[in-house]
């Protein structure tokens, strides 16, 4: 199932991720999906966010960002049932052709509140390397509160600050929020520098309880096959959060 068409003012962020889903499914040579095909997704963030996650067998899962799927596919093997929401009309419709069957997926704005989700509607909301895309986030973690049954968890993940705090001439100032301009070829878009403290806060001041704030080191299997320029083992490259609601009894 899909629903939500996109808004035809959307700004540029959508139009880019469209083209990335057009360019991931083209079968060019050389050209990888961005969401889960490179090595720091593949060998590095991907398993260092799943390590977070509680048993999802039979539970309702939101993969908040979902691209085309590809993580997907992953979240049913472990049982899961999955709603995939994701910003990008065209990925949301190729993830459609590729696990419609099996799971349902919209087209919104995590910014926009969710409103395709009753309260209470999911165990779990899993958010990979996307709230990096997003410069605001209260009005997401309180999306995720609302959607989320009492006790639910929420796990995510984003580049590192300390990534581009080092990498980006643009982030001059640590504690500063600041906008970091990927170029992706031909589809730009759009990420946020932002300090430890305000993913916390964030966290804290939507009603969250936070459990978890993990750094993982570099593994060696992404770092044998990442550019160098990435910054090898010598600091963090994502940082992982998992946190939940309150309990109704708490």
């Amino acid at each position: 199932m899909v629903s939500d068409e996109e808004d035809p003012d959307a700004d540029r962020a959508p139009t880019s991720y469209d083209r990335l889903a057009d360019r991931a499914t083209s079968g060019e040579e050389g050209w990888e999906s961005p969401w889960a095909t490179n090595p720091l997704q593949q060998y590095y963030s991907w398993p260092a966010t799943t390590s977070l996650l509680p048993d999802i067998d039979g539970k309702r899962v939101l993969d908040a960002g979902c691209g085309i799927g590809d993580h997907v596919e992953w979240l049913l093997d472990e049982g899961a049932g999955v709603v995939g929401v994701d910003a990008s009309e065209r990925a949301v419709e190729v993830a459609h052709d590729r696990f419609g069957e099996r799971a349902t997926f919209h087209c919104a704005d995590l910014t926009d509140g969710l409103g395709f989700a009753a309260d209470s509607g999911f165990d779990v909301v899993l958010s990979h390397l996307v709230l990096d895309h997003v410069e605001t986030w209260q009005p997401v973690f309180e999306a995720f509160q609302r959607v989320l049954e009492p006790g639910g968890v929420v796990v995510f993940s984003i580049v590192h600050p300390m990534h581009y705090y080092r990498q980006y001439e643009t982030v001059t100032d640590y504690w500063t929020r600041t906008p970091v301009e990927l170029a992706w070829e031909d589809a730009p878009v759009t990420s946020y520098h932002r300090p430890v403290s305000d993913v916390v806060e964030a966290v804290i001041e939507t009603g969250f309880r936070l459990g978890t704030l993990d750094e993982p080191r570099p593994p060696a299997a992404y770092v044998e096959e990442a550019p160098p320029e990435w910054g090898g083992d010598e600091r963090p490259q994502v940082l992982c959060v998992r946190a939940r609601t309150t309990a109704a009894a708490d």
